[in-house]
């Protein structure tokens, strides 16, 4: 919710928030450290935001395919600004190993092999 991203301060170094490009623009500068985008089939994307529009009570196909174009626009323009890693969601999906050391690297982590071939076979048994 756009009320709870708001509550983001500076209390909450190292942590990570899902937030859709569309809610980009509710935070502050100093909120966002670094980017994680999550790229997306836009058909599969469309396909899978259908019953969250349902709920909201915006059913329409035309709705989910305009909030994509949004959505990859915004994040477009915040890629610009703040340092970030692009990763595909099929890619990642189908075959973590290359993607999760990406990760791993652009966020800096000081984690061992055992960490992220965990985190590998979490994605692959999912």
């Amino acid at each position: 919710e756009i009320e709870e991203i708001k509550k983001l301060n500076i209390n909450d170094e190292d942590t990570a928030v899902k937030v859709f490009g569309g809610c980009l623009p509710f935070l502050e500068s100093y909120q966002i450290d670094k980017m994680i985008v999550m790229k997306r089939n836009k058909k599969d994307a469309v396909k899978s935001s259908i019953p969250v529009f349902e709920l909201l009570g915006y059913g329409q196909e035309y709705m989910t395919n305009l909030s994509y174009e949004m959505n990859y626009a915004i994040i477009n323009k915040y890629i610009k600004r703040f340092s970030s890693i692009i990763i595909n969601f099929e890619d990642i999906t189908f075959s973590p190993e290359k993607d999760i050391r990406r990760l791993v690297e652009f966020l800096q982590l000081k984690v061992g092999e055992e960490r992220i071939k965990l985190a590998i076979n979490n994605i692959k048994n999912n």
